[in-house]
């Protein structure tokens, strides 16, 4: 994506410097001594097999995704964070990371496309209009969040995301990296009394015996209030698309007292800045567009999508061509890399950081054979006045579709 970035005459004036020292150094989070780690690990996931084996059925299936969360985590550290970071330890690293990559895992179970989950809130009456909520909350494992957004640990957050979904009290919650299974149980606790239908795991990719092809799930995560009929996700196969997560798109037809209202569709795309991201991200738009086509039906498309909307880009994309966007103005951008800018940053250079925001979170409204109406606005989960408080690196979007 193509960043718009703010510049000030002082760095740090919107906030003091020792505010920052709350936020922790990525070498501070990263393993000091590597080998006692990977035994850390290697032992960690024998006791996980051990429980693996001991089960079946759902149980089973939710140990597996705890054994292979581990591995990729080690895997990131070992065999991406460390050398890239601190290229001295980057032998060592990688010698311990041949230590996880030997580990020999039994049969995985058999692949679903998501999990889906009943909730205890009733099913909505009908109506001529829907809400929508759309957020990515960077639920992500272990010290991912301040790795890849610069917040906290998601078990440190997920009250106070739950609390901001609950107070909107949309009828279609669409979720971003939501990549750890764990978080997505705690969540689906957390709203399970107001909505009755979730999907949760879209697009599962850890189904491997081979430690070094573990994928993660798409981080699609969807909460209804209105059953969602035909429910399908389609991975992404363009070539030069993101690899260790399996980015695809969730659709189905969201029916409303009993009706078919829309088709809902909801994706993140391709999050690389350069000339062969720009074409991935429109191919992966295209396959969207040519399944709409296929629906009598409009449709909504939520999602992170990667695409800057002050760019040069969104201009020639199909997502501006192709759908109403209808974006708040002046509302601001709805994601920073300042807060994990700050986690790469030695704390006693963070004065030097600069704010940057830029506008990649969508709720699109594609016409098809009806008419309808799309208004959105900002809710807010950052704050770069407050940034260790931050829930998301992203603000999230509140949306009402009328017919």
């Amino acid at each position: 994506m193509e960043v718009l970035s703010s510049s000030f005459s002082d760095p740090v004036g919107y906030q003091s410097f020792e505010h920052l020292q709350e936020i922790p150094y990525m070498g501070d989070l990263l393993p000091k001594d590597l080998s006692a780690y990977t035994l850390e690990v290697v032992q960690e996931v024998g006791r996980l097999l051990i429980d693996y084996t001991s089960h079946e059925g759902a149980p089973s299936r939710r140990v597996w995704h705890q054994v292979t969360e581990l591995l990729q985590v080690a895997g990131t550290k070992l065999g991406y964070l460390i050398p890239t970071h601190f290229p001295e330890k980057a032998q060592e690293a990688l010698a311990c990371l041949d230590q996880i990559r030997a580990i020999k895992l039994p049969k995985p179970p058999s692949a679903i496309p998501f999990t889906y989950l009943k909730g205890d809130g009733p099913e909505k009456a009908g109506g001529d209009s829907i809400t929508t909520f759309n957020a990515n909350v960077l639920f992500m494992p272990d010290d991912y969040t301040w790795f890849f957004g610069g917040v906290r640990r998601w078990e440190e957050r997920v009250d106070e995301v739950s609390t901001k979904i609950l107070a909107e009290d949309a009828d279609v919650v669409s979720l971003q990296e939501m990549h750890t299974v764990e978080g997505s149980y705690a969540l689906y606790e957390k709203l399970k009394g107001t909505y009755a239908y979730f999907y949760i795991n879209i697009g599962q990719a850890d189904l491997t015996q081979d430690p070094n092809q573990i994928q993660m799930n798409s981080g699609l995560f969807i909460a209804s209030k209105y059953p969602i009929q035909g429910p399908e996700f389609v991975s992404f196969t363009a070539k030069g698309r993101q690899e260790g997560i399996n980015k695809g798109f969730f659709h189905g037809t969201l029916m409303v007292g009993g009706n078919p209202f829309c088709g809902i569709y909801h994706t993140h795309l391709n999050p690389f800045e350069n000339e062969l991201a720009c074409q991935v991200r429109k191919e992966e738009t295209d396959s969207i567009l040519s399944s709409m086509n296929e629906r009598d039906l409009f449709s909504i498309l939520l999602g992170d999508l990667n695409v800057n909307r002050e760019s040069a880009e969104w201009f020639s994309s199909p997502l501006s061509q192709n759908f109403i966007c209808n974006y708040p103005p002046g509302e601001g951008p709805t994601c920073t890399d300042t807060l994990g800018q700050y986690v790469e940053t030695p704390k006693d250079l963070r004065k030097n950081v600069q704010e940057e925001g830029h506008t990649c979170d969508y709720a699109l409204l594609y016409q098809k054979n009806s008419e309808a109406n799309l208004q959105s606005r900002q809710v807010k989960f950052y704050d770069l006045n407050d940034p260790e408080r931050a829930s998301s690196d992203h603000q999230g979007l509140f949306s009402i579709v009328t017919k």
